[in-house]
């Protein structure tokens, strides 16, 4: 077996003795600590990651600037700007490119093109939370919902309704990062989510809006355990519908919501919990329990910190929630300003 380490990237390609070959990308190209290769599946998805040692929790599997970054305007009627940047790319990084999959609901099979490609592979570089807060700070809409990147590596790793890793642009590193969800094992498959799986949808549902059947774990149940499953996320998703309004308007259900979706969750294996443990805090915040709402607050941290990482935005604020003394500021300035 032979291999060539490409510092500036990160990886380094691994010659087999059969011939074929594979990438292994590390967090430090010097050393023998590779997190995962990418490499066939062998289930007739392409390639996919796997894990090349095990994993803990809240690692940082992968942290990767854009390979092309681009905002889609509205009313823009056509993609020529896009076709300039990625034809403006490096002839290796144009080979990556174009090598990414393509969605057939994008395009005909065997017929690739630089946008099927793009709307096949680009994540949003913004989260839910950072949209969040720009469209309070009257940031243009077109930014915020239009501005995604396509990732060399990132965009590599396969979809699962049930994923042990979470995908996710982190806004002060400027990259897409991915975390470990759960303890990984050295060997299996990392998968992150292409959806919202916290909003709760039934297979074919999923499979719709995903564009293909995907063949996860949750995905091949059958019979009575699919039925469970799908009454479970749709209960999830029903639980989403109405839980940030029934904090808001102190509606005393808010803390058995908030445990029954985390209960739901948890026999789901949906482990992105931050955003419904923080709902909770919030109502306890409203309710004037202070106490209560900061160590709401610290679980969300916790559960930002491993799914998104102590970098993010997100962990900082939930962080920044997780004294009594926070909150009291809060409903002090609630006060002041009705008053």
């Amino acid at each position: 077996m032979t291999a060539r380490v490409d510092a500036s990237a990160g990886c380094a390609l691994i010659v087999t003795r059969d011939g074929s070959s594979e990438w292994q990308f590390v967090d430090d190209p010097a050393s023998q600590g590779a997190a995962f290769v990418i490499r066939p599946t062998g289930l007739g998805s392409g390639l996919g990651a796997f894990a090349t040692r095990a994993i803990k929790r809240g690692e940082c599997i992968l942290s990767e600037a854009p390979l092309v970054k681009w905002t889609l305007h509205v009313g823009e009627k056509t993609t020529a700007s896009l076709v300039s940047l990625v034809n403006a790319l490096r002839p290796d990084e144009y080979a990556t490119y174009c090598g990414l999959c393509q969605n057939p609901m994008h395009g005909k099979s065997g017929s690739k093109s630089v946008y099927g490609i793009w709307l096949s592979n680009a994540y949003p570089c913004i989260s839910p939370f950072q949209a969040a807060r720009s469209r309070q700070s009257g940031m243009d809409e077109d930014e915020i919902e239009n501005t995604k990147a396509v990732f060399a590596s990132a965009c590599r790793f396969n979809h699962s309704c049930s994923p042990n890793a979470h995908v996710a642009w982190n806004a002060p590193q400027g990259h897409q990062a991915i975390h470990a969800l759960c303890n990984i094992a050295e060997g299996a498959e990392i998968g992150v989510s292409y959806l919202d799986n916290a909003s709760g949808t039934r297979r074919a549902q999923r499979h719709e809006e995903l564009g293909f059947a995907c063949t996860c774990s949750t995905c091949k149940l059958s019979g009575a355990l699919l039925a469970a499953s799908d009454q479970r996320r749709s209960r999830i998703g029903v639980i989403f519908g109405v839980l940030e309004a029934a904090a808001r308007s102190a509606n005393q259900r808010t803390i058995a919501l908030v445990s029954e979706r985390l209960e739901l969750m948890e026999e789901e294996e949906l482990l992105e919990t931050w955003n419904t443990l923080f709902v909770a805090a919030s109502f306890c915040g409203i309710t004037g329990d202070a106490k209560q709402a900061s160590r709401w607050a610290a679980r969300a941290a916790e559960s930002a910190k491993h799914g998104l990482g102590a970098e993010s935005d997100e962990y900082a604020y939930y962080a920044e929630h997780a004294t009594p003394r926070r909150w009291r500021e809060a409903s002090q300035s609630s006060k002041q300003q009705k008053s």
